[in-house]
């Protein structure tokens, strides 16, 4: 089973970048993780606009923690959008704490645009990082084979008219930046060179070819997962992977397993109200340090106490369950519409979701953005609407 990760660097063929001071963010981390300690000079440039870039900047304050740090015997490794977002962030982070004074992280999304965590971003922030939206680099400027600035051109435009990254510029709108550093956050990619000439087969998009399903390869009795095989994602999806390939490979050698525990859907008789002071009672952030004692290895993050962690928990709204709807009783009157606190239920003509459909009427559901406040079913006069919750399949009842 190869689970091998998104453990490369993303690069960009720019005029210069063959300059020593033109770092890949990944690379940087590791470096820095492994004792190697990396001397960024004054004024580091963090190309990219995710969540690892802030990490990055902010880390390289601390150059002396780093320079303490027992170096480890193995050497640096070198090393989609989203997975560029937090690549981004945290190469600006970590670049603040070894020793850069003046950190900039420029981007080729607005304020509003970057993929990166609002909370990172804020926390960047506050620790002194500038940031220069909707800019992108267009050649690094060297002196004696050293970097000492960026030129970019202006960004007009990040998406197409579908919402895919396609981004245009504004080449007669050029800005040049001094820096000692450019640290590329773009994005990761997979080492497909440790796969060999015999290996599986490799898909458009430079991952590892598998069955969607069962996560075999092009050969025999290997398989794949992750972001070796998916491109760079989430930890749970990974993990998700590997429990289904998981089942593959043990039914391939013959073993045999049990069949799913059926799924029931259940209603609920009884369900929660919304609390009149829920809209009130905010979300609680997770403490900080000081931005003052921001300084050496320590968490920034300190954590919640267990009282703080109850009265979070307690705010659940049951996500988990479902509205049901019978449409035996549902009289399409439109009262659970206008209850609605976020307008996520809707009656729109039946010919606009299939054009094969007899004219009628449709009630709609944003699931994704139901908060399950049960408003509508309260206020229903038909008991069309219920609550309702899958048991036998983990989840909670």
């Amino acid at each position: 089973f190869l689970a091998i990760g998104a453990s490369l660097g993303r690069g960009l063929d720019l005029e210069g970048g063959e300059n020593d001071g033109v770092l890949k963010a990944i690379e940087f981390l590791i470096n820095m993780n492994r004792g190697f300690v990396t001397d960024v000079g004054e004024r580091v440039i963090v190309i990219g606009g995710g969540d690892v870039a802030m990490d990055t900047a902010r880390t390289a304050l601390r150059a002396d923690v780093y320079a303490q740090t027992t170096a480890s015997p193995w050497p640096p490794d070198d090393h989609n959008r989203e997975g560029a977002a937090a690549l981004a962030l945290e190469s600006a982070r970590l670049a603040t704490r070894v020793g850069a004074r003046n950190v900039t992280v420029i981007s080729l999304e607005d304020d509003d645009e970057m993929p990166a965590s609002p909370f990172e971003i804020e926390e960047a922030h506050e620790e002194g990082i500038r940031f220069v939206p909707r800019r992108g680099p267009s050649r690094v400027i060297g002196e004696n084979g050293r970097v000492v600035g960026l030129e970019t051109i202006g960004v007009t435009s990040v998406f197409d008219a579908d919402g895919r990254f396609a981004p245009q510029f504004d080449t007669e709108d050029r800005e040049t930046f001094e820096a000692d550093t450019i640290i590329l956050a773009i994005g990761q990619a997979i080492d497909l060179d440790a796969l060999g000439s015999s290996g599986p087969a490799i898909s458009p998009r430079r991952t590892i070819e598998v069955d969607q399903v069962t996560g075999a390869t092009s050969v025999e009795g290997i398989w794949a997962g992750g972001d070796a095989a998916k491109g760079p994602r989430t930890l749970i999806e990974a993990i998700a992977d590997g429990r289904r390939t998981a089942s593959d490979i043990h039914r391939f050698f013959g073993g045999t397993e049990e069949e799913p525990e059926e799924g029931t859907m259940v209603q609920l008789q009884q369900f929660h109200r919304l609390d009149d002071i829920y809209d009130r009672i905010g979300r609680v952030d997770v403490p900080t340090l000081d931005t003052g004692r921001r300084i050496g290895l320590s968490e920034v993050e300190t954590g919640f106490t267990p009282d703080q962690a109850r009265c979070e928990a307690s705010r659940c709204l049951r996500c988990f369950a479902n509205i049901l709807l019978d449409t035996s009783r549902c009289v399409l009157c439109a009262l659970c519409a206008d209850v609605c606190p976020y307008d996520l239920i809707s009656l729109v003509p039946s010919e606009e979701i299939d054009p094969a459909v007899p004219a009628s009427t449709a009630l709609m559901l944003d699931e994704e953005k139901c908060i399950r406040c049960a408003l509508c079913i309260e206020r229903c006069p038909t008991d069309a609407l219920s609550m309702g919750v899958w048991t036998g399949v983990g989840v909670p009842a």
